[in-house]
């Protein structure tokens, strides 16, 4: 989950029913400079502008989900996903629709749930 809801790079507002299994995007601002935040990257210029990711229909078409997240810089999206409306706006909120999901989060992204 990152810090503007997205979810493996699906950001919003992200289509919860895009038909192809993976996709080419282009990373914003806010995903780049968590890369730097995540300590994956030195510096923002380090970090591709683009990424490969699956999409929100082929994350939700496994048979189990783990997801792991860290950081108080990602308590106000993991609170939008848990307890947010479902769609595209809060991508990570996708994860709800599955019945065999487990989120694990440090205390700090947990300050808001």
């Amino acid at each position: 989950i990152g810090v503007n809801g997205h979810l493996a790079f699906n950001v919003p507002p992200a289509d919860l029913a895009e038909p192809d299994v993976m996709r080419v995007v282009q990373l914003d601002p806010r995903s780049r400079q968590q890369q730097v935040d995540d300590g994956l990257f030195p510096v923002v210029d380090d970090v591709p502008t683009r990424a490969i990711t699956a999409t929100i229909p082929t994350i939700l078409s496994a048979e189990r989900i783990f997801c792991l997240v860290s950081g108080d810089h990602k308590a106000f999206a993991v609170s939008e996903a848990i307890h947010g409306e479902i769609g595209g706006s809060r991508p990570a909120s996708a994860l709800r629709a599955h019945d065999r999901v487990t989120i694990y989060l440090d205390e700090a992204a947990a300050a808001n749930v």
